[in-house]
């Protein structure tokens, strides 16, 4: 019996020294605070990123996903993610991924909440908004809107007519945005 139980021991010492993390330096993890919101961005074409800060600090773009995290509109989160470098990246594409280690903590938005984006790049074919039924889809958001407003939005894409758009958050995580406003920006 003694035998048996030192060698299980060893087994299962073995077993979590090859399941544990080898984190060299670059892959220390670290934490930030993502936003309950993506904003409208460009990149390789029109994008949501991401908006996140590290150490209480500014808020900054991130314009590629963190691997192992989805955002859900109206939650802030706190996450601890590391970085890993990219092996011979394509001519465009990151040299790093970002990747998702443990959500520390959530909050929600209230329902309701207004959340206001620009759109200075608005020609047809830009892809900030198709018709999605009797709604929009902006980028991969549902979008609720009266008819008249999301009538609107796409009449002012074909026309390339730069916009203001202002949101609220609803209840619903598969439509969270509903279209509540419409401005001219110059």
């Amino acid at each position: 019996m003694p035998q048996f139980k030192l060698r299980s021991r060893h087994l299962l010492a073995l077993s979590l020294a090859a399941l544990a993390p080898a984190c060299d330096p670059e892959e220390a993890l670290e934490e930030m605070v993502v936003s309950s919101v993506r904003r409208p961005c460009v990149g390789l074409e029109p994008m949501l990123c991401l908006r996140y800060a590290e150490d209480g600090g500014e808020l900054k773009s991130h314009y590629s996903g963190i691997q192992d995290f989805t955002h859900r509109w109206g939650v802030e989160t706190r996450l601890r993610y590391h970085v890993e470098a990219v092996e011979k990246p394509d001519a465009d594409a990151p040299s790093e991924h970002w990747i998702a280690d443990e959500i520390v903590s959530e909050a929600q938005d209230p329902v309701g909440t207004r959340y206001d984006f620009n759109f200075h790049e608005s020609a047809p074919d830009s892809g900030w908004f198709v018709a999605s039924g009797e709604r929009l889809r902006m980028i991969d958001t549902e979008v609720d809107c009266a008819p008249a407003l999301c009538a609107e939005v796409l009449s002012r894409l074909a026309a390339s007519t730069p916009f203001a758009a202002g949101f609220e958050l609803t209840a619903d995580e598969a439509v969270p945005l509903r279209l509540v406003s419409l401005q001219d920006i110059p």
